[in-house]
């Protein structure tokens, strides 16, 4: 079995700005000075490769560019996580995304030197005209859908919770509930289905049960089970796993005075973080998400209709 391991690489400003509108100016964003570092010493234990999905104003901070410099030198991939993450992405008009898809990109090319040819929305914040923009932009791959029909009422019951009021992102609907669980090329009417366009989705891996998030975040709140439950489904069924997580989740939030609803403490998340990418590691073989779509026809668990 095929396997991606992909970080969003959020930074700790993201979190203030959300929850508490306002941003800490730190020299150097601690999910880079201290997070970072715990994620590629994690990966270089097991001998893996991920990819993280980076964001264009954490590039724009020249400070933290040795830091995305390392991840390209350890042989990770980079990807486009947007220029500002903002969380109502695909409410905003087509320019507005294609400027925010476009200004990250060239931010990370001069970097790294070489074009990114994945994204992911923030909030998973995505819909038809994003992965329109994205194909005539020439990206060959989004990372964005959540194949569930309850992860939208989730997220947004959550973040209705954490905000103290309606909130309504753009993450999906029950109709994705039905949409592959492994790579293929969407629809042009309809992305949570297989169709004809060139980019291709690499949806986010769920849990068997009931298409449960089974990402990090969940699983700290509600418990490993969820990533065993998707885990021996795809192992089962030959798809590829798509395990997602977060720049927060090898930090000491407590320390920046964050507070997440369930999370658990730091020592505790580590433990968890390692089991799953040693499971990962020993049962898959883990490559980036851009040398999987290059593998092509070869990759066991891409979707039938997919036509690679």
């Amino acid at each position: 079995m095929y396997a991606t391991i992909q970080v969003d690489l959020d930074s700790l400003w993201t979190y203030d700005r959300y929850l508490y509108q306002k941003i800490n100016n730190y020299p150097v964003d601690p999910v880079y000075s201290q997070s970072l570092q715990s994620f590629l010493d994690l990966f270089a234990k097991y001998k893996l490769k991920a990819t993280f999905f980076i964001i264009g104003k954490d590039v724009q901070n020249p400070k933290q560019s040795k830091y995305i410099k390392m991840i390209i030198e350890q042989g990770h991939e980079i990807a486009n996580h947007s220029m500002n993450h903002l969380s109502d992405f695909a409410a905003l008009s087509l320019e507005q995304i294609r400027e925010e898809i476009i200004l990250a990109h060239n931010l990370i090319k001069s970097v790294i030197n070489k074009d990114p040819v994945g994204f992911r929305a923030p909030m998973f914040s995505i819909n038809q005209p994003v992965i329109r923009v994205l194909e005539d932009l020439g990206y060959k791959y989004d990372a964005s859908l959540m194949p569930s029909a309850i992860f939208p009422l989730m997220m947004n019951t959550a973040h209705s919770l954490l905000k103290l009021k309606p909130v309504n992102l753009k993450c999906g609907n029950i109709r994705w509930g039905d949409a592959p669980r492994g790579i293929y090329h969407p629809d042009k009417q309809n992305m949570a289905k297989p169709g004809a366009m060139e980019i291709k989705e690499v949806p986010v891996s769920v849990s068997n049960f009931a298409r449960f998030p089974m990402h990090s975040t969940y699983v700290f709140v509600f418990g490993k089970f969820l990533f065993d439950s998707g885990f021996n489904y795809a192992l089962k069924n030959k798809i590829t796993l798509h395990y997602l997580f977060h720049g927060i989740d090898l930090l000491n939030i407590e320390q920046y005075s964050l507070k997440l609803p369930g999370f658990k403490t730091l020592t505790k998340r580590q433990k968890i973080c390692e089991q799953i990418v040693k499971k990962l590691a020993e049962n898959s073989q883990v490559v980036t998400t851009e040398n999987l779509i290059a593998i092509g026809k070869e990759t066991h668990g891409i979707h039938p209709a997919s036509g690679i």
